[in-house]
Order: C-alpha cells, then sequence, then structure tokens
C-alpha cells in the first residue's frame, strides 16, 4: 500500500462521518425541499402563467401551519392564438384562478381573485389559470404565497 492509499484509507471515514452529522444538524428546510422560498410570513412559489399550454401554472405544498394560498402576479399580456404576436395588455379581468389537489384531482372553483384560506394540510396543488378569450391566450408573471 503506497503512502497516498494509507492517508485516504485513515481519513475517509472520519470525513464521511463529519459530512454524514453536518446534514444531521443542518437537515434541509420544508421550504427548500418543496422549492419554495421562505419569507416573513411564509413561503413563495415563483411562476410565469401562460393560458392554454395544456400546463399548470404553478405548483405548491401546504402545510400544518400554511394554509392560505394567494397568487400575486404582475401584468397580464394577451398574445394571438393564430400569430403568437402580442394584442394588447390586458387586466384582472382577463383571467381566473383556481388549484388543483395533487393527489385526490379534485379543484376549487373558478375566481377572478386568487385567494384561498384553509387549504387541506400537507397537500401538493397546482394553479390553474384561464382566460376569458377564444382567440388569445394569456401571459404573467407572478409568485404563489402561502401564508398561515
Amino acid at each position: 500500500m503506497t503512502l497516498s492509499q494509507k492517508i485516504t484509507k485513515k481519513w475517509l471515514l472520519p470525513f464521511a462521518f463529519c459530512l454524514s452529522m453536518t446534514f444531521a444538524f443542518f437537515p434541509q428546510s420544508e421550504a427548500s425541499a418543496t422549492g419554495g422560498i421562505p419569507g416573513h410570513a411564509g413561503y413563495a412559489y415563483p411562476t410565469n402563467i401562460v393560458t392554454e399550454d395544456g400546463r399548470w401554472d404553478g405548483t405548491l405544498y401546504t402545510n400544518s401551519t400554511h394554509r392560505n394560498v394567494e397568487v400575486g402576479y404582475g401584468a397580464v399580456q394577451l398574445y394571438s392564438k393564430s400569430t403568437k404576436r402580442f394584442v394588447r395588455m390586458g387586466d384582472l379581468r382577463d383571467i381566473s384562478f383556481r388549484l388543483c389537489n395533487a393527489s385526490t384531482k379534485s379543484c376549487t372553483s373558478w375566481k377572478s381573485y386568487p385567494e384561498w384560506t384553509n387549504m387541506k394540510a400537507n397537500q401538493k396543488y397546482y394553479l390553474d389559470v384561464r382566460d376569458r378569450y377564444s382567440s388569445y391566450y394569456a401571459t404573467a408573471g407572478g409568485e404563489i404565497y402561502v401564508t398561515r
């Protein structure tokens, strides 16, 4: 056995032990485990809303203390479905929201103001957004807030 192999063998076990203890004493937080960014009052999940693309517009997680959900979003932009070109700026009346439970597949009713209280604890939800036009689709950036 060479000198470098002896040194490696001597220090490998203590290094592995110290590394495992680091994760034991500093576990991954719930927010980072679920993708949420911890904030003063809860968790924020960044989202990019695009209606009529067949995809969920966001994912969020509730827990035993954080069960209220609100969506904050920026300017709504409307695009032509046929040309994919920008048509005009939209407003709050142009889109509506609902939450769908990932495990039960049940959804809330559509609402124009995206706020829900007392959602089931320890659940994964999907955000679904629709617009009110047949010839346009809407986009907006935003965040999903899960609070107490």
